[in-house]
């Protein structure tokens, strides 16, 4: 606070006091009673104030508050760094997270899983804003005010009796101390308006920032999400493509199988001569027999026996023992041909080609587990049934046994 200086002392000259005048002998007049004249020399009491504190504790207080602003900024700034870069998507661990998995999914476990789903999802989960921003926005607006306070007389007061008042500090020595404040402590006023100009503003930037890198970061999050689902989509279409052309080839292998069993069948059942004795019964059942082993229905070694009992000639009609060929288990005729058609019967179609059926084990847990990666359910059953072609082949061991072969 101001120094106090009494009235009488403003009132004194500020030269030297002129030495007494000579004594007369005669009694002194009594000397007149000091009245004063009412009025403050206020350039005294500024003079006598040079020293005073006052300034320096409000803007020491008032820098005080503009430096806690300006480090919560920082620190929220900073500490948005650490955060967002902590979440990035993209991250370089992440990355070779992906490559690893991809080099085995077999090998991926409940908790890859989960992390290809955040991947894929290609959403930024880190912060967007800078944190206790509102906070700091009132204590910039804050410490914004008191330097502003700082230009006019009221503000003055208000800051005096912030941060010098005490119980006793009456209205009078308030406006004492705000004259002196304005007079004796101008320089530290204006450093402490300096020190709290652009403090929104630098909130409002560290804000635009932290949004900017924010929307960076999610970009780069959805690229690296769409990366992601290319890598796992690469590797799974081509297997699953794969098994789609087995299980056509299969199909169509079984289309063809069944149309060669038919058009055979109708070899088969081409008719020869009227009678046993007739050789046209002999051709037509060689052209069945070459039509089998061209089919591959018959192997080339029952191929040679079949036709050799085809062709011969021991036909005496009166003794069915020497009938050859054409000597039947029960004694009744029956051509090659009809022998053949009846063994075909045994043989039955295809079972159903699924991509299950057609695939292998090692397909199908590599594609159960990117199956899993692409955040969909296992495809394949494990104990699925593996799928069986249909066989052409004709069991011709009881055909030979009823002609009784002998070589």
């Amino acid at each position: 606070m101001a120094t106090l200086i009494e009235d009488d002392d403003l009132k004194k000259p500020t030269a030297s006091p002129a030495a007494p005048a000579p004594s007369t002998g005669a009694s002194a007049a009594p000397a007149k009673p000091k009245t004063g004249t009412g009025f403050t020399n206020i350039g005294r009491i500024v003079n006598a104030n040079q020293g005073n504190k006052l300034g320096s504790t409000i803007s020491g207080n008032i820098q005080n508050q503009a430096s806690q602003v300006k480090q919560g900024i920082q620190g929220a700034q900073s500490q948005f760094q650490q955060q967002s870069q902590a979440n990035r998507l993209d991250s370089a661990e992440n990355q070779q997270k992906v490559q690893s998995v991809l080099q085995d999914p077999t090998k991926a476990t409940d908790q890859d899983v989960q992390a290809f789903s955040q991947y894929r999802s290609g959403q930024y989960g880190g912060p967007t804003t800078l944190p206790n921003a509102d906070q700091l926005r009132a204590q910039a607006e804050a410490a914004k005010s008191m330097g502003q306070a700082t230009g006019s007389m009221g503000g003055r007061q208000a800051l005096l009796q912030r941060y010098a008042g005490t119980p006793q500090y009456n209205a009078g020595q308030q406006r004492l101390d705000s004259v002196l404040l304005g007079q004796t402590g101008a320089n530290d006023l204006r450093q402490a308006r300096r020190a709290t100009t652009g403090l929104t503003g630098a909130l409002q930037s560290g804000e635009q920032a932290a949004a900017a890198q924010a929307q960076e970061l999610q970009g780069r999050a959805q690229a690296f999400g769409q990366d992601v689902n290319a890598q796992l989509e690469s590797k799974y279409n081509p297997m699953s493509s794969d098994l789609d052309a087995k299980v056509k080839a299969a199909q169509d292998a079984e289309v063809a199988r069944q149309q060669s069993l038919n058009e055979f069948r109708a070899t088969l059942g081409k008719q020869g001569g009227q009678t046993f004795l007739d050789q046209s019964e002999v051709n037509a059942d060689q052209a069945a027999l070459d039509d089998a082993l061209a089919k591959g229905f018959i192997p080339k070694e029952q191929y040679d026996q079949l036709s050799a009992v085809n062709q011969k000639t021991n036909y005496d009609f009166f003794d069915p023992s020497s009938r050859g060929r054409l000597v039947y288990s029960d004694g009744q005729y029956q051509s090659i041909r009809n022998l053949l058609n009846q063994n075909l019967q045994d043989i039955g179609p295809s079972a159903d080609a699924s991509r299950a059926a057609v695939a292998s084990d090692v397909e199908l847990a590599n594609l159960n587990a990117l199956q899993r990666l692409r955040g969909g359910q296992a495809e394949f059953d494990p104990t699925r049934q593996a799928y069986q072609a249909g066989n052409s082949s004709i069991n011709l061991t009881p055909l030979l046994q009823r002609f009784n072969y002998q070589g």
